[in-house]
């Protein structure tokens, strides 16, 4: 289903995009008028939508025929792709909930395109659905993209669902924990997200603790020291000899130094 939308969607504005522009604002015209007279609730089918369809069943048949039934499937996926960028570009709101159904499908090239696009939509109006797609039985990349996504959006209200994430040490892949650590930050100033953080410090994964002091440095808004808590500047400080990291670039002891400043917080 969200394939069939999204696509449906994309040939309309690729149409749309390539009308002369006196035309193209007179069908815009007729068909707000027509929607606000029957009450429609999605576009109208544009006339040269038939055209395109037509045309990519003829490309797909020839592919086919050339490539076998795996060159067919690589098409199709390609154009769903596709179809999700360029309508991320338009900021296309109707495509959100589409997109979210496409991304929970977890096939690679989709369900990043369905992210990417998700993203420069900007809108929350799926940020539901995408915790149902992270708390469910979904393929590991729609959850770990519907994370990405409910994190770069903001959304608060996802912080009871990653500070379960984040703590499930014995049931969650690292990637995914690490993801849902860091995006605490977007709820770094709360007393629940500051204790949890303080416990992620202590963390088994050198990931998952590097991502805790990512999240802590969201308390920062001014870029100057933080003034942390007692009981997370202890567990800051207990970092300032930790002798592991990331990679070259994400050293632990490193970054917590960096947070913790010449001006420490009384405990």
């Amino acid at each position: 289903m969200g394939r069939r939308l999204v696509r449906r969607y994309v040939a309309q504005e690729l149409v749309l995009s390539f009308v002369p522009s006196a035309e193209q604002r007179l069908w815009r015209t007729v068909t707000r008028q027509k929607q606000q007279r029957v009450g429609a609730r999605v576009r109208l089918r544009n006339p040269m939508e038939a055209f395109l369809e037509e045309a990519h069943s003829k490309l797909s048949s020839l592919v086919s025929d050339l490539l076998g039934q795996s060159g067919r499937r690589m098409l199709e996926a390609l154009g769903e792709a596709a179809a999700a960028t360029i309508l991320g570009g338009l900021r296309c709101r109707d495509a959100v909930h589409p997109f979210i159904e496409a991304l929970a499908e977890g096939e690679s090239n989709l369900s990043w395109a369905c992210m990417r696009a998700l993203l420069d939509i900007r809108s929350r109006r799926g940020a539901r659905r995408l915790m149902q797609i992270v708390r469910g039985k979904y393929p590991l990349r729609a959850r770990q993209e519907a994370i990405y996504t409910l994190w770069q959006l903001d959304e608060l209200r996802a912080e009871p669902l990653f500070l379960h994430i984040c703590a499930a040490v014995d049931t969650e892949e690292e990637y995914t924990r690490d993801m849902a650590t860091e995006a605490l930050g977007n709820t770094a100033l709360r007393p629940r997200t500051r204790r949890a953080l303080a416990e992620r410090l202590s963390d088994p994964s050198p990931t998952i603790r590097y991502a805790a002091l990512c999240a802590c440095s969201r308390m920062n808004r001014n870029y100057v020291p933080c003034e942390f808590p007692g009981f997370l500047r202890r567990a800051l400080e207990a970092k300032l000899g930790d002798p592991d990291r990331v990679d070259d670039n994400r050293v632990i002891a490193e970054l917590a130094a960096e947070l913790l400043g010449p001006h420490r917080c009384p405990a």
